[in-house]
């Protein structure tokens, strides 16, 4: 912690010394303002650190011309509004005040003011503005803007060679002219689509698995649940729906005693996910009473929050049974989310798996709302992705998009190829052609006679 105190002589010492030091310059940073006193008044200027390096948006970027012109703009704007002015500077231009800024704008090759005004002139002119935005005339005119921005249609065209023979935005005022469109007011934007490869491959990748399933993914039969699966009362824990699209999910499983929930992901049913919960409960407790068991000792080094949470309900069950019925009663199931399973494969094992980003959103949200009722811990968010992937067992189904693909019938073609015909190459002049041979059948089976020649 610094105070500043520029009249502080070197022999004063601060009573926490080795927390708190004394700033005797004559100006003090803080944040991107620099303060000094000059005549018993406050003073602020901007403030740069020692090795800061300024840089701008380049004039090469992907940027309309406005865009380019609006930035030195502003940063004169803003120089102007963070510095103090008096006697001393205020006949001095901004060029000659900040010199690092204006040279950062140089070397971006933004288009920057022939002559630079003095900070008089800029500070009159910011005032001016201010004063401009509040009179009755600009508000009126800004809520106009802001009204045929939200009527406007935007056209986003990308650049490409022009095989057109009239510009876009001409064909399109031709149109609104012919059919009398008055109230259609539309935009351009001409942007370059640096993922273009990418898009293309995506719709591509769309349209060919339109129809494709993972067979291993499709509807289970019904609720098959036994003795130990059921509840006391002898209905499904998960709603008759265990075997039931219950792949690659969110889910959530929470404690009716203290209302707190426990959310995860699984690629898997989620009755067995949740039946591998359930011993891990187990496998903690058997642990905890048997501590110098080195397999009870490597089973209960896999437990997560979920199963030091309900360690604490099932310390008094005797066996795994037990403690799977206590949990039976206490946990209920809930299905949050629920991803397509080619889509969530192909992402698996990567920064931005689809199933663990939507894990890691779902336990931040709940944190904000209540961290109190989070089972969750926050290696759950950092972790890394441990989906397992393996190769699908693809089916099809008939739908309306592909129904007509599968009812054409192959046409044969017209023109018939050369070999089909019998066209051969005319032989080189001055040689015989030699009758083709019929091919020889190596098995014995089937072999031609061989035709007796004369000299036999």
């Amino acid at each position: 912690m610094e105070i500043w105190k520029p009249s502080s002589p070197p022999e004063e010492v601060p009573r926490y010394s080795d927390k708190i030091t004394i700033c005797r310059k004559d100006a003090f940073p803080y944040l991107d303002l620099e303060m000094y006193w000059r005549h018993d008044e406050l003073q602020f200027r901007v403030h740069l650190k020692p090795n800061q390096e300024l840089k701008y948006l380049n004039k090469d970027s992907a940027h309309t011309k406005a865009t380019f012109e609006v930035i030195p703009h502003g940063v004169l704007r803003c120089l102007t509004s963070l510095t103090s002015v008096h006697e001393d500077n205020e006949d001095t231009t901004l060029d000659v005040l900040y010199p690092k800024h204006i040279e950062a704008l140089e070397r971006a090759g933004l288009p920057l003011p022939k002559v630079y005004p003095t900070l008089k002139e800029a500070n009159e002119k910011l005032k001016n503005d201010t004063i401009l935005r509040s009179t009755e005339e600009e508000q009126q005119r800004r809520k106009k803007l802001q009204k045929d921005y939200a009527r406007a249609t935007y056209f986003v065209i990308g650049r490409t060679t022009n095989f057109w023979d009239k510009p876009v935005c001409g064909m399109i005022k031709e149109l609104v002219k012919k059919h009398k469109l008055p109230w259609l007011r539309f935009k351009m934007a001409n942007s370059r689509f640096t993922n273009l490869g990418e898009l293309f491959n995506a719709d591509l990748s769309k349209k060919v698995m339109t129809g494709i399933v993972d067979e291993e993914m499709l509807d289970l039969p019904p609720c098959n649940c036994n003795v130990l699966s059921l509840c006391e009362d002898g209905e499904c824990l998960y709603g008759g729906d265990c075997r039931k699209k219950k792949k690659m999910v969110i889910y959530g499983l929470k404690d009716k005693t203290t209302d707190k929930t426990y959310y995860g992901k699984t690629v898997q049913h989620l009755k067995e996910r949740t039946s591998t919960h359930f011993q891990q409960v187990w496998s903690l407790v058997d642990y905890k009473r048997n501590p110098n068991d080195p397999k009870k000792k490597k089973a209960a080094a896999k437990s997560d929050s979920f199963a030091y949470h309900f360690a604490k309900l099932c310390r008094d069950c005797t066996n795994s049974n037990r403690s799977r019925a206590k949990l039976k009663q206490v946990v209920s199931v809930e299905v949050i989310w629920q991803g397509e399973p080619i889509q969530c494969t192909k992402s698996a094992r990567t920064r931005a798996c689809k199933i663990c980003m939507v894990e890691r959103k779902q336990i931040m949200k709940a944190l904000r709302d209540d961290k109190h009722k989070v089972i969750n811990e926050n290696d759950d968010i950092y972790a890394a992705c441990k989906c397992s992937t393996r190769f699908h067992k693809f089916a099809h189904i008939d739908s309306d998009a592909l129904r007509t693909r599968l009812k054409q019938k192959k046409v044969t073609p017209k023109r018939k190829s050369k070999k089909a015909c019998g066209h051969r190459k005319p032989a080189p002049p001055g040689t015989t052609s030699r009758p083709r041979e019929p091919p020889t059948n190596h098995t014995g089976i089937g072999k031609t006679p061989r035709v007796p020649n004369s000299l036999d």
